[in-house]
């Protein structure tokens, strides 16, 4: 328990408001999105391996580097010190969107 206990003091020092902030909309906002690194960060490794390998059997190694480039993003957002929390959020929004555009372009709606 002590590896978890590590990881999400990790996230949450890196990624929530400080303890000692005012409980205002802003303080609750980004506990709420170190809650979500929390808990999405160890999906995203479990549901990795599958879809790199259907990327690979189906020839759409494009999605392939995009799951990679959204899974090496989420590190960086969840471990890295010094970046502001805004940008943490930025750079996940936009993770999410180009994954969705790359595998909607890649494989289509049908």
């Amino acid at each position: 328990m002590n590896i978890r206990r590590s990881y999400i003091n990790t996230i949450k020092r890196n990624c929530a408001s400080p303890v000692n902030a005012t409980k205002g909309l802003t303080y609750w906002r980004n506990n709420l999105f170190a809650g979500i690194i929390i808990f999405l960060l160890p999906f995203c490794v479990i549901a990795l391996i599958p879809g790199v390998y259907w990327s690979f059997y189906t020839h759409h190694y494009i999605i392939a580097q995009a799951d990679i480039a959204v899974l090496l993003s989420i590190l960086i957002i969840a471990f890295i010190k010094g970046i502001p929390i805004y940008i943490r959020k930025i750079v996940f929004i936009v993770s999410a969107y180009l994954l969705s555009c790359i595998m909607l372009y890649s494989v289509g709606l049908t």
